[in-house]
């Protein structure tokens, strides 16, 4: 994936005078590129989940493969939650170990507490109150409005 900085792109001698010859000088100031090198027809077709490359199907398509890639590799942010005590740093590190999925976690602590009179609600309570944590303190954060423009 490239991002790059559309305004300074449209500033450079090759592409100003086209922004001037077309009211175009101010219109891409702010504004960031996201681009995915995709290399084959293949890529093409499994990055839009379509089943030919004709042009009407590629145009048509429903897929957004950029927030797609970015869901991808983009973590939740675990930075504005304070570890206070090791339990809180242990519990984080399952949790980043387990990609920040619940579902993960408790499959993993199944893995652990094999007994019939453990509770895993009460096993999973840290691993959810975290997650509540860092949702709460994060907000609408950065990624959430990235992810909105890229919609």
């Amino acid at each position: 994936m490239t991002i790059y900085d559309k305004g300074k792109e449209m500033l450079r001698s090759q592409n100003k005078d086209f922004a001037e010859e077309h009211g175009l000088e101010d219109a891409f100031n702010g504004m960031y590129r996201f681009e995915l090198n995709l290399n084959s027809k293949e890529q093409i077709r499994k990055s839009l989940r379509i089943a030919d490359t004709k042009l009407m199907t590629v145009l048509s398509a429903d897929a957004n493969p950029i927030l797609e890639f970015l869901d991808e590799v983009v973590q939740p942010g675990a930075e504005s939650v304070k570890m206070t005590d090791k339990k809180s740093y242990v519990t984080m590190l399952v949790l980043q170990d387990c990609d920040y999925d619940l579902e993960k976690v408790e499959a993993k602590m199944r893995e652990f507490y094999r007994s019939k009179g453990t509770s895993i609600s009460k096993v999973m309570e840290p691993y959810r109150k975290m997650m509540e944590q860092m949702g709460d303190e994060c907000g609408k954060t950065l990624w959430e409005d990235v992810k909105q423009a890229l919609a």
